[in-house]
């Protein structure tokens, strides 16, 4: 049973109503009628939003820097595991955790050996891909994708291979009913001297490897990547930050056709980089959080992405977020971290 603090109750556009001026102008007592008219719908349907608030924060969690989380069930327990990837430059280590969330602090279930080979970039992901009925991790370095799955109270390494190109982003895609889930990954087609055109390829996996089945045209900088059924149907949808440096940018939604992907909408929902952009895999609202500390949640309503919480003010500098069902009353959260390894976990305030 979902919980009352449900995000999935929290949909709904702001709706102002619209009031026509004919004949004549209204007097004082019109005007403050109109307005308290407004006032007053606005004050109605924002009580319709999910008020988020900061439960907890923790500071210099588990590493120097955090390069990404995300949020996946693949100890098979029914509630979302965090997933973190935490790297110490000097010591030149990277670990992956599989991080339990409770109500007011964090259990690591499991960490990884040194993952590193080399200061560049490492990401991960978890769905289905091997179509196994159980989710598998995959984890892409500069040099080796390796994919793990949770097998007697432990994450081992069930596969590996090499990462087909630099990555800089990637996301599972939901495959639809009864396929293996797919991957999602950045790839740069073309560079100049100041930036990168990028494009999204969609892949599947293959005992030889990963294999191309869908991709885009050069879209620009992908500041990031999620995925999940956002705007109908059971393949799941790309969807993308697509900017330059820390300025504001677009919010993309791409979807599967065939070997081709097409983009259905682009929107400008934040005045900074979104660098934590992730998907609540429970009802597919769209999470933004900018590098200036904002974070918001969105549903797909009437062919665009409208707001359905209130916005939560954090520090500067977020550079990734996950969103799940991290504990068995059901309750959804938010988690976000700011560079350089504070984590901060929000939940409905309503």
């Amino acid at each position: 049973m979902e919980s009352s603090n449900n995000l999935s109750k929290c949909r709904g556009e702001l709706d102002l109503p619209m009031v026509s001026l004919t004949g004549k102008v209204p007097g004082i007592a019109g005007c403050f009628a109109m307005i308290l008219v407004f006032v007053m719908a606005v004050a109605a349907q924002a009580a319709d939003l999910c008020n988020y608030k900061v439960a907890f924060s923790t500071e210099g969690f588990l590493a120097d820097s955090i390069i990404q989380v995300a949020a996946a069930d693949v100890t098979g327990d029914g509630v979302d595991e965090l997933l973190l990837v935490g790297r110490n430059y000097e010591a030149r280590e990277t670990f992956f955790y599989v991080v339990s969330l409770g109500h007011d602090g964090f259990e690591v279930l499991w960490k990884s050996p040194n993952l590193y080979d080399s200061p560049g970039h490492i990401a991960v992901t978890a769905g289905d891909f091997m179509g196994t009925g159980s989710p598998q991790v995959l984890v892409l370095g500069d040099k080796a994708t390796l994919m793990y799955q949770w097998q007697s109270g432990v994450l081992k390494e069930v596969w590996r291979g090499t990462t087909p190109w630099p990555i800089q982003e990637v996301a599972a895609v939901e495959g639809g009913p009864g396929k293996p889930d797919l991957v999602a990954l950045t790839q740069i087609v073309d560079q100049n001297a100041y930036f990168a055109t990028e494009a999204l390829r969609v892949l599947k996996w293959t005992p030889q490897g990963l294999e191309v089945v869908a991709e885009s045209p050069p879209i620009g900088v992908i500041r990031a990547l999620a995925s999940g059924v956002v705007v109908g149907g059971t393949v799941g949808d790309l969807v993308i930050d697509v900017g330059q440096t820390t300025q504001g940018g677009t919010i993309q939604i791409w979807i599967i056709k065939g070997d081709t992907l097409t983009r259905v909408s682009s929107q400008e929902l934040s005045p900074a980089a979104v660098f934590g952009l992730t998907v609540f895999s429970q009802d597919d609202q769209v999470v933004v959080a900018d590098d200036r500390g904002r974070v918001q949640v969105y549903a797909w309503q009437e062919g665009k992405l409208v707001t359905t919480s209130s916005r939560v003010s954090l520090g500067w500098g977020l550079a990734s977020s996950a969103a799940g069902v991290f504990s068995a009353d059901g309750t959804k959260s938010i988690v976000a971290v700011e560079y350089p390894n504070i984590v901060h976990v929000l939940r409905p305030d309503n």
